[in-house]
């Protein structure tokens, strides 16, 4: 009895198995990243080998190195995911009414609770994070760089509304507010303040105080110091 005629199985087309293999590669990354996160978090970064990712994953450990060049752009690609996420809804929900340090306090403050969720393994990037080489990570460098211009957005309206001096330079303020919360950020992962809402409270009282100098109008600054007129005078 013939056959022909019967419909039969067909093959998945060009576009069909190009879909399957871009699908198969996203699951095969996510793979290798829940996996490096429990690795990280269990047997610290230094003790991981990019061996024992690829077999937690379920993947050859030659297939590591088709995402990774090494185990610490997985550790960068992990935090810049997560890290982006946490600054979009934190800058998404700034109370448009509280003055600047509240402003600020809320964004940083949602980085505080985020690494708080994990502190061992959030030591562990912060350490990767602040002795890099130059160019080793431009990825995390552009994400921060643009972070803090979008604080200088929340300091050049609170300049619109009259709250700070004219003249400050919102990048410039925005950079300082960024360097103490990463002070404040280190000192909780080192054990300085117990909780993340410590530490957010100290930043804020800092922020105060920088708001103090911010505020200040012209012709109540300090004369510039000895160092600073030599300085001026040799540009």
């Amino acid at each position: 009895m013939s056959h022909r005629g019967r419909p039969g199985r067909r093959a998945p087309s060009g576009g069909a198995r190009s879909g399957l293999r871009e699908r198969n590669k996203e699951q095969k990354l996510e793979r290798i990243v829940r996996a490096g996160r429990a690795l990280f978090v269990q047997k610290g970064f230094d003790e991981t080998t990019t061996r024992a990712i690829a077999a937690k994953a379920g993947v050859a450990a030659g297939t590591f190195f088709l995402y990774f060049k090494e185990k610490r752009e997985l550790l960068f690609h992990l935090f810049k995911d997560e890290v982006s996420a946490v600054q979009e809804k934190a800058l998404a929900s700034v109370p448009g009414d509280a003055p600047l340090v509240e402003q600020i306090g809320h964004v940083f403050g949602s980085f505080y609770a985020y690494y708080a969720r994990d502190p061992r393994l959030s030591r562990v990037f912060m350490k990767e994070l602040l002795f890099l080489e130059v160019g080793e990570s431009d990825d995390m460098l552009a994400l921060t760089l643009g972070f803090v211009a979008r604080v200088a957005e929340l300091v050049a309206r609170a300049k619109e509304r009259g709250e700070i001096e004219p003249s400050v330079d919102p990048m410039q303020a925005a950079t300082h507010a960024f360097a103490l919360y990463v002070f404040g950020l280190v000192g909780y992962l080192n054990g300085a303040f117990p909780t993340p809402d410590l530490a957010r409270a100290q930043l804020e009282h800092q922020l105060e105080l920088l708001m103090q100098g911010l505020a200040r109008s012209r012709g109540e600054r300090r004369a510039p110091s000895s160092r600073q007129k030599a300085s001026l005078r040799s540009e």
